[in-house]
């Protein structure tokens, strides 16, 4: 019985990590979409406004 205990105890602490881990992740990947889609928005004012020449233009 108390090996039981024991290992639900175990388990319980594994999946609050993974929970924690999995929480990170999500938040993680949100962030990145966002920064990925900011950079992008700011490329193509940047291409706009002429600082950056578009590749096409370049090669």
């Amino acid at each position: 019985m108390r090996k039981l205990f024991k290992t639900i105890k175990t388990l319980n602490k594994i999946l609050v990590f993974a929970s924690i881990f999995a929480r990170f992740l999500f938040i993680g990947v949100l962030v990145g979409l966002q920064l990925k889609k900011t950079f992008e928005f700011g490329k193509k004012i940047l291409v706009k406004t002429g600082v950056i020449l578009p590749k096409k233009l370049e090669g």
